[in-house]
């Protein structure tokens, strides 16, 4: 008579020792997952890669359907932050500043560098910036390209580099908007002040050496400071985003057929360091925050433990 036993095999792979040795286990397996303790094929799929390349390491993800149950993602990088919309990959970074200004540009004949004139700019190498309402000037078209700042002249001057050699040298030459981007964040985390800060003799203080009783201070330079991250969250079918040390910002599912930048919320608090959407009423709570003061209702002192 024929009679039928039952295996209790272990879940998971065991192969600490050889097949044969392991008796009542698992030895191995090929896309083969365990649930309630049984094995079960994964199924079949298919990647799906972009052919767009996005700036930086991407550090914070939300996926969501909209309205119309479209599929939709964004993530945060310390350079940008990105929409995917199907098969396309959209540049969503907010947009801190924009100014007009003409006669703004300067050229060497034969070089791509391009010097960009703008009193008090405020930015620094790797920040980003694009330019509309330009027209082209000794053979440099900046047309609506996003341009990595290469360097830093003064306060009133950087430089861009272009595709195409300009064909004149000249100075005080053409016009444009400037389209600053929120400034570029910090991609490697390292030690920041205090007595703990990178190494004795490092080099790091504005005396450049650093006794074993001196902590780096915030007027050092060539310290680097927490890495740089998004926090983002729904609100409905748009998204609230927040990159940590600014304001808080806006991406509206349906403002264009083709997404636009994300924008700045006037009345968020000036400098945020993550934020969180309440799923059932919506309220957006901002963590480590500006304090409210009768002044100042969005620029109050800065306070890490507050919630608001």
């Amino acid at each position: 008579m024929t009679q039928l036993k039952k295996f209790d095999f272990i879940q998971g792979f065991n192969r600490e020792t050889t097949q044969y040795a392991e008796s009542g286990s698992w030895f191995d397996g090929d896309r083969v997952r365990f649930r309630a303790g049984r094995p079960e094929n994964l199924r079949g799929y298919q990647p799906r890669a972009l052919s767009s390349t996005f700036d930086g390491s991407a550090r914070a993800l939300i996926t969501w359907a909209d309205d119309s149950s479209r599929k939709r993602m964004i993530f945060g990088t310390p350079d940008k932050l990105y929409e995917q919309d199907g098969d396309q990959l959209y540049d969503i970074t907010p947009i801190t500043t924009a100014v007009t200004l003409a006669n703004c540009f300067g050229t060497s004949s034969g070089s791509t560098r391009v010097c960009c004139s703008d009193a008090n700019h405020g930015r620094k190498v790797g920040d980003y910036v694009y330019f509309t309402s330009t027209a082209t000037f000794n053979a440099v078209s900046l047309s609506t390209n996003v341009y990595p700042i290469t360097s830093v002249d003064s306060a009133n001057i950087f430089t861009i580099t272009v595709t195409t050699a300009a064909n004149a040298t000249a100075s005080d030459v053409g016009s444009a908007t400037f389209n600053y981007y929120i400034p570029t964040g910090y991609s490697i985390a390292a030690a920041g002040l205090g007595y703990g800060a990178a190494i004795f003799q490092a080099g790091v203080c504005a005396s450049q050496t650093r006794a074993w009783n001196q902590p780096a201070s915030a007027g050092s330079s060539g310290i680097v400071f927490a890495i740089t991250q998004w926090s983002l969250d729904n609100w409905g079918e748009d998204i609230i985003a927040n990159r940590s040390g600014s304001n808080i910002f806006r991406f509206d599912t349906n403002a264009s057929t083709t997404p636009m930048h994300a924008t700045s919320i006037p009345t968020s608090p000036v400098s945020v360091n993550s934020i969180l959407v309440s799923p059932n009423d919506r309220h957006l709570v901002a963590f480590g925050t500006n304090q409210w003061e009768a002044t100042a209702t969005v620029s109050g002192t800065f306070n890490p433990m507050l919630v608001r």
